[in-house]
C-alpha cells in the first residue's frame, strides 16, 4: 500500500490521550474522520504507526469495493477541465483556458475519447456562456487554450478530434479494449485548433515508456505561435537513466508556447 496516496487534512490533539483527524484519499473519492485513544504510556511512534495501519486497512477495504478501473462513467466524470476565462488588459479580447488530465491506462483510448468529448461538450457550453455574459459580440475576441495530460499518442482519437475536429465511429480507439468496445458513436467538436508545439518525440519519458502525451492546443483562427521553449535532448533525459531526476522534477516535460491574438486585417 502507498501511503503516499493518503492525504492528512488536519490532525488535532484534543487532550493528551484522544488524537481526532480527517484523511482525504483523492484516488478513491475517500474523505473520513478517525478517532484514536492513545494507550497509557504508549509512545508516540508506536501510536502514529497504529494510526498508519488503521488507516492502510481502510484504504485496501475501499479498493476491494471499487473496482481497478472504475465505471467509464465515473472515469469521464474526473476529466471535466479547469477552465478560466481571462481578459488582455486594455484590450476586448478574451481566453477561455481549459487543462485537462485524462485517463492513463494503455487499453483505454475508448475511454479518453470520451472523456475529451464530454470535456469539449463542457467547454463549447461554457464559450457559448462567456460570450453570452461578458457581451462579446465579435467571435475574434474569445479564443481557446486547451493544454494538459492528454495520455494520447498523436496516432490516437483524442488528438485527430482535437486538430481535424472529428472521429468516427470507425475508429479503432473504440476497440482499444474489446470487453470494453464503444459502438456507434462519433465526436465532432466546433474549434479548429493546432498543437502550438507540435507533436514532439517525447513528453513523458520513463524507464518503461516514453512517447508524446502532452499538448497545448490553441484555436488556430485567433491565436498566432511566435515560439516555444525549446525541448531537452535525449541524451539530456537519459543522463540519469530516465526522469524524473536530479535535473528534471517531473516524468514530463514541461511545455511553454508564446501566443498572441491574430491581427485582423
Amino acid at each position: 500500500m502507498d501511503i503516499n496516496k493518503v492525504y492528512i487534512r488536519y490532525v488535532e490533539v484534543t487532550d493528551e490521550i484522544n488524537i481526532v483527524f480527517r484523511y482525504v484519499n483523492q484516488e478513491l473519492n475517500v474523505d473520513r474522520d478517525f478517532s484514536f485513544c492513545r494507550k497509557k504510556g504508549e509512545p508516540v511512534f508506536k501510536l502514529l504507526l497504529r494510526i498508519r495501519s488503521n488507516v492502510e486497512k481502510e484504504l485496501e477495504k475501499s479498493l476491494n469495493k471499487s473496482s481497478k478501473r472504475g465505471s467509464t462513467a465515473e472515469q469521464n466524470s474526473r476529466a471535466l477541465p479547469e477552465i478560466c476565462l481571462l481578459k488582455v488588459k486594455k484590450t476586448d479580447k478574451y481566453m477561455l483556458v481549459a487543462n485537462t488530465h485524462l485517463y492513463f491506462h494503455p487499453d483505454a483510448d475508448h475511454i479518453r475519447l470520451l472523456q475529451i468529448g464530454f470535456a469539449l461538450t463542457y467547454i463549447e457550453y461554457l464559450h457559448k456562456q462567456s460570450v453570452k455574459e461578458h457581451n462579446i459580440t465579435d467571435p475574434q475576441n474569445i479564443g481557446l487554450i486547451f493544454c494538459g495530460d492528454f495520455n494520447s499518442v498523436p496516432d490516437c482519437g483524442v488528438y485527430k478530434l482535437m486538430t481535424e475536429q472529428f472521429v468516427d465511429k470507425q475508429f479503432s480507439d473504440w476497440c482499444s479494449n474489446p470487453d470494453e468496445a464503444v459502438v456507434d458513436v462519433e465526436l465532432a467538436q466546433p474549434f479548429k485548433m493546432f498543437s502550438a508545439c507540435g507533436k514532439p518525440r517525447y513528453t513523458n519519458y520513463t524507464a518503461l515508456f516514453s512517447g508524446c502525451l502532452d499538448y497545448i492546443f490553441c484555436q488556430q483562427d485567433r491565436f498566432e505561435l511566435l515560439q516555444c521553449l525549446p525541448l531537452p535532448t535525449e541524451e539530456q533525459l537519459t543522463a540519469h537513466t530516465a526522469i524524473p531526476s536530479i535535473c528534471f522534477p517531473s516524468d514530463h516535460i514541461a511545455l511553454v508556447a508564446d501566443l498572441s491574438f491574430e491581427s485582423v486585417s
